[in-house]
């Protein structure tokens, strides 16, 4: 029996090779299977050939997915191989004239396939698998997991000697240098008109020489010289298909709103014409914006759409932003609410229903915590740090309190600052006088018009990598005296950096007030009542708040234990918004189904 496969594309034009059977399989999605392939002639250079059986074209998964390759192919053409994104070296995606796959036994099926680079193994790490959160694909090599739970249990096992304080200070280097890595490769992406929502948990590939971290002593143009190799050292784009296409706001035949440009999409509620239009929205749940979660569970028969634009890619980031200083995913706080109600209740339900309860449990935990009865992140919320009876550790509560002790210790204090750098960019909040709520900013902020551009997320975070190899910070970790900050860093006072709850109402906000689906509508395009109307508009909907100068000031305040984690539903719950009763009064007031 042959040991290979072969595929071949386009009625002879070409065919790929794959060698050694389930071992060229290199990854697995929803819209199809990856293997490692090469040219059957004359080809050294290997590819990932990403392959979708053709299906029943009555079948609506099928559907899905052959819209998805369909797509996909159309993204890449357009990216044309520029930064981030690969090169599309071959593609079929015309089930009416499909590729045909032969398997190693003779037998052939019909299939769609795209081909693309092999970012392999050795060189490449996605970014899931970089922060630990997805095993190691096959054929990865060197170390993958970076983040601050394994940070943790390295230091407590080696204690607090030059050696642990010096490779936890290269974990900090590396985790930051990623997430420059991420948001230059999403810069990039929009600089093209492109919204890649579905790659702040997945589908971006991290150069592993990138990520190679100097020792203390390393001089800043060794540093600099290192990181100075062109393409190989910037991040790629993978996997296309929620790739969101966006125009120009000249482009437009009515405006959008000023905050979402340069480029800016609007995108269709209605599934259907989702898949007309070449626009498949979606991403993994808890990196996903509000106004995305209102898209994807709009009611298709209404006719609407959404404005997407750069804060969704803010937002995301932000996500990212504060699980890297947590060291764990958000989804984490799902799976705690599916176990919380199984155990308190010992119920026999389904993942699925599980996970169907746990939304409903933080649906009303999200308005207890933001107290304004918007479901949106008007505040960073976290569950306290122990739940008896359950497994504390499985959701990092017991990390959250080590890493908190870690940044007490001497020689290891700048820990606790590097923390709260990071989760000052991706949220804070004003405080004119205590008690009273003040501005709010950052990319996880409900208002999409006072959201930071990429731009002002860069600028911080870069600041950030610029502390760690600040002269304090290489002193404490080379000699283990106390870090101490530079006198004048402390900022102005009257600035809170920490996410803290709002104690009273926000400007927008809604009392007595019952959740009703996100129903916009061509007729009569809603007036913006709080932050969030502004996100989800028609072509003729409420003229756009301009984004406001982000001015950002940094005090010294008390540190809390744990950065505190914006809860997440999923999608169709977040999708929601709060119609108050004086709202349902008004015409369309009132749940449509």
């Amino acid at each position: 029996m042959a040991t290979s496969s072969s595929i071949l594309i386009s009625s002879g034009s070409s065919s790929i090779v794959f060698e050694g059977g389930e071992a060229a399989i290199v990854g697995k999605g929803v819209t199809g299977v990856v293997k490692r392939g090469r040219l059957q002639q004359g080809g050294h250079e290997e590819m990932a050939v990403k392959m979708a059986f053709v299906g029943d074209p009555s079948d609506p998964a099928w559907v899905k997915k052959e819209a998805g390759m369909k797509v996909e192919e159309d993204s890449m053409r357009q990216a044309a191989g520029r930064p981030p994104f690969i090169d599309l070296l071959a593609s079929n995606t015309d089930s009416e004239s499909p590729a045909i796959v032969t398997d190693t036994d003779g037998t052939t099926r019909p299939a769609l396939c795209i081909a693309s680079p092999l970012l392999s193994g050795d060189k490449w790490v996605e970014l899931s698998e970089f922060f630990g959160w997805e095993e190691a694909s096959p054929g990865s090599e060197g170390k993958t997991k970076h983040n601050l739970v394994e940070a943790c249990d390295a230091f407590d096992k080696e204690g607090n000697t030059p050696r642990a304080r010096e490779e936890l200070w290269r974990e900090t280097i590396i985790i930051t240098r990623a997430l420059l890595l991420v948001l230059e490769a999403h810069e990039a992406a929009y600089s093209l008109g492109m919204l890649h929502l579905d790659g702040f948990y997945n589908n971006i590939m991290l150069p592993r020489a990138a990520l190679e971290s100097p020792t203390p002593s390393a001089s800043a143009a060794s540093a600099a010289a290192a990181a100075d190799d062109g393409d190989k050292q910037r991040a790629k784009a993978i996997d296309l298909v929620n790739v969101i296409v966006a125009k120009a706001r000249s482009e437009h035949p009515t405006p959008p709103p000023e905050h979402s440009c340069p480029f800016a999409a609007l995108v269709p509620t209605d599934p259907q014409q989702q898949r007309q239009q070449r626009q498949l929205p979606a991403g993994t749940t808890t990196f996903t914006p509000p106004e995305v979660q209102a898209l994807l569970s709009g009611p298709p028969s209404v006719e609407g759409a959404v404005w997407l634009g750069e804060p969704s890619l803010a937002w995301s980031f932000c996500m990212l932003i504060y699980a890297a200083a947590l060291g764990r995913p958000m989804g984490d706080v799902l799976l705690f609410l599916m176990d919380q109600r199984l155990w308190r209740t010992d119920e026999k339900l389904s993942i699925a229903a599980a996970r169907e309860v746990a939304e409903e449990e933080m649906l009303s935990e999200w308005e207890r915590f933001t107290q304004s009865g918007k479901l949106v992140n008007t505040s960073l919320p976290t569950f306290a740090p122990q739940i008896d009876g359950l497994h504390p550790n499985r959701y990092g509560y017991d990390t959250d309190e080590r890493l908190f002790n870690l940044g007490e210790e001497q020689g290891v204090e700048w820990l606790a600052e590097w923390r709260k750098m990071l989760t000052a960019i991706a949220y804070m909040r004003r405080e004119d006088e205590p008690g009273q709520t003040g501005e709010e900013r950052g990319g996880l902020v409900a208002d999409q018009s006072r959201r930071s551009t990429l731009k002002e997320i860069r600028e911080p975070l870069e600041a950030v990598l610029a502390f760690l190899k600040s002269p304090e910070v290489l002193d404490a970790v080379q000699t283990g005296t106390p870090f101490e900050l530079p006198e004048g860093e402390e900022g102005e006072e009257g600035v809170d950096e920490r996410a803290t709850m709002p104690q009273g109402p926000v400007e927008g906000a809604i009392e007595d007030a019952s959740v009703v689906d996100t129903v916009v509508e061509k007729e009569e395009p809603p007036t913006p009542k709080s932050p969030t109307d502004t996100n989800v508009q028609m072509q003729h909907g409420a003229a756009p708040h301009p984004r406001q100068p982000a001015a950002v000031h940094h005090t010294q305040q008390p540190t809390p234990p744990y950065p505190r984690l914006p809860h997440q539903t999923g999608a169709r719950l977040l999708g929601r918004v709060v119609v108050s009763e004086q709202e349902r009064s008004r015409p369309g007031g009132e749940r449509k189904e």
